[in-house]
């Protein structure tokens, strides 16, 4: 009697699985709350001596964070509170704590102060500036001893500063806090010189007292809408350890944080665990947009961090990560957009993507679409990472001098499924030893990755690419770059080859390849490929039909022309039988239809859910 043989990646088709089954830990469930507090910075009868009634509103949302008990629900009505939010009590399971908009309102958490003081013409350099400079005195806007305007933005961990040339260094240099015109980000320099050398822009004293600016043309700022941003973060729990709190339907916007490590988000859960994150807004981080975990693995205490939820929130300009965490675990991550992460151009320093995780044990991070990111990576999970599952992202236009994902130092199985990687760009400044650039998926020193139903288009690298790291000891070993799977999977214009592997100790089956220029398959990369000293190493070229007879690897994969058009609203890919196939399976993108034209289909598609 003839038996069907069993399909092993099945359980991939039940979304909610992070690895064979396994589930992930889902906990959310509804809650009624005990007390309502009322926040409204705009009612005439508004006032912080008030009971937080409907009728007698709070000013702030600082004093119904010290008022808020587990149980408690702070309802913010619309308008721009300029603050830090920090609350005073933890939530417990049964009764947590949540701060949310009234509904349909425009809530804005800001960072930024407006200047109300004098505008001195700064009679020092008129020498040297045919433009009118102008001193602006920033004490007075300054909170809890924090001053941005003094600090510089050298990370405390500086192993990847070392031996830096000084040019590199320059982001670091400058300090934390942002001048803002009329809506618009005046350009940080770091000297008088350059800021008479500027068409506008600012530069700070080295103490931090002063900021000079400089408008266009030398035009006087009385009148302009001038604010200092200057506050270190937005939303952050007074104590470390809190747990089931809950943030939704706000805006938060100009923050003036420090470049990781430590991890210090415009919002933060202060290494708490059970937050949830939901449907808010964050715009211009000078650091990390939102944070969840331990923060620092310099840190002794390491505590109970993890269980978060973060929930079909929207990112703009932020400068090194949108979403980070250190000890990431059980944390879903899934419906957000993020949007120019990364654009500090710091990303030789190894923290920049728009969602980086360290040791993320149990994670979901799934139907996130990151666009147009600028020395960024778009999904970083770093360092020991088990069990945890990428799948349904779109990862669009992305600028990088490493890729779109990358996987390191992971020696156990992570899975990488049904997302699509479209246009992955080379960022890698001259110079930079940063491994192989514009990669769509790269397995930094990692094993056992399971890569499957991804769509791969226009990377400037291979689409794939593996390497092995021998000295670099996780665990009790090195990174072998073995037992990756890549199975189903599309490659299509890559841009020199379509995976790169350091041996033959990986798999390959029923996998679509589009002709490369470069060739298909590549065998034999080095630890660090692709530098000066090395800049072609010695592999073993391959296309398919040789992958197949010489090392017997990739069986049922095939060849199809393929190409693709992004239309204002989603995509027209021009595909064979089997690519056609692979894209109705994907399901990052809801297809509309399918026309036939001879041999080929045209599959319109579009971003799933609505991204």
């Amino acid at each position: 009697m003839k038996t069907e043989k069993k399909d092993k990646y099945a359980w991939l088709s039940d979304r909610d699985l992070i690895a064979e089954g396994k589930r992930f830990a889902f906990w959310e469930t509804e809650k009624t709350y005990a007390r309502t507090i009322f926040v409204d910075g705009q009612a005439p009868s508004a006032s912080d001596d008030n009971d937080g009634s409907e009728e007698r509103p709070l000013k702030t949302i600082s004093r119904a964070a010290e008022l808020a008990r587990p149980g408690t629900k702070v309802v913010i009505a619309g308008g721009v509170y300029r603050e830090t939010v920090r609350p005073g009590f933890s939530g417990t399971k049964d009764a947590p704590i949540c701060f949310c908009a009234r509904g349909g309102e425009r809530v804005v958490v800001s960072g930024a102060r407006p200047y109300q003081g004098e505008y001195v013409p700064d009679f020092l350099w008129r020498k040297d500036c045919k433009e009118e400079i102008y001193r602006l005195s920033v004490c007075e806007y300054l909170e809890n001893g924090y001053n941005p305007f003094a600090l510089n933005q050298f990370p405390n961990d500086l192993v990847w500063l070392s031996g830096r040339p000084i040019d590199d260094l320059q982001p670091f240099l400058l300090s934390r806090g942002r001048v803002r015109a009329d809506g618009e980000d005046l350009l940080q320099v770091y000297s008088f010189w350059d800021l008479c050398a500027a068409e506008s822009g600012f530069c700070t004293e080295k103490d931090g007292r002063y900021v000079y600016i400089k408008l266009k043309g030398g035009e006087h700022p009385q009148g302009k809408n001038i604010e200092l941003v200057v506050a270190e973060q937005l939303f952050c729990p007074k104590e470390r350890g809190f747990s089931y709190i809950k943030v939704e339907g706000i805006e938060f916007e100009d923050c003036a944080n420090c470049f990781p490590v430590p991890q210090t988000g415009a919002l933060s859960a202060n290494r708490g665990h059970h937050f949830v994150f939901e449907n808010n807004t964050v715009r211009r981080a000078e650091g990390i947009a939102l944070e969840v975990g331990n923060q620092s693995w310099g840190s002794s205490e390491q505590g109970e961090a993890g269980h978060n939820v973060i929930r079909g929130n929207r990112f703009y300009d932020i400068g090194i990560c949108a979403i980070a965490s250190f000890g990431c675990k059980d944390t879903l991550i899934e419906d957000n957009y993020i949007e120019n992460a990364g654009w500090k151009e710091v990303e030789f320093m190894g923290e920049n993507a728009a969602i980086k995780v360290h040791l993320a044990h149990d994670c979901l991070i799934r139907r996130n679409h990151v666009r147009h990111t600028e020395h960024a990576l778009g999904i970083w999970l770093d360092y020991e990472n088990t069990d945890c599952r990428v799948s349904e992202n779109i990862l669009e236009d992305l600028s990088s001098g490493n890729g779109g994902v990358m996987f390191e130092a992971t020696h156990e199985q992570c899975v990488l499924d049904n997302n699509v990687f479209y246009k992955i760009r080379n960022e890698r400044k001259k110079g930079e030893d940063l491994g192989c650039g514009g990669n769509g998926f790269m397995a930094f020193g990692t094993d056992k990755s399971l890569v499957f139903g991804n769509l791969f288009y226009g990377c400037d690298g291979p689409c794939v690419f593996v390497n092995m790291v021998r000295g670099r000891i996780v665990g009790t070993r090195g990174g072998i770059g073995c037992k990756n799977v890549f199975r189903g999977n599309l490659f299509a214009g890559c841009g020199r080859s379509a995976a790169e592997i350091p041996h033959e100790n990986n798999e390959f089956g029923d996998n679509v390849y589009s002709p490369s220029k470069g060739g298909y398959i590549r065998i034999g990369t080095h630890d660090r490929p692709y530098t000066r000293e090395n800049a072609e190493p010695d592999n073993i070229r391959l296309d398919l039909e040789a992958f197949q007879s010489v090392y017997g690897k990739d069986k049922g994969s095939v060849t199809e022309t393929f190409s693709t058009e992004r239309t204002e609203d989603g995509f027209v890919f021009i595909c064979g039988k089997r690519g056609r196939r692979i894209l109705e399976s994907l399901s990052a993108l809801e297809v509309l239809r399918v026309e036939k034209r001879g041999e080929e289909y045209a599959v319109t598609a579009r971003a799933a859910r609505g991204r």
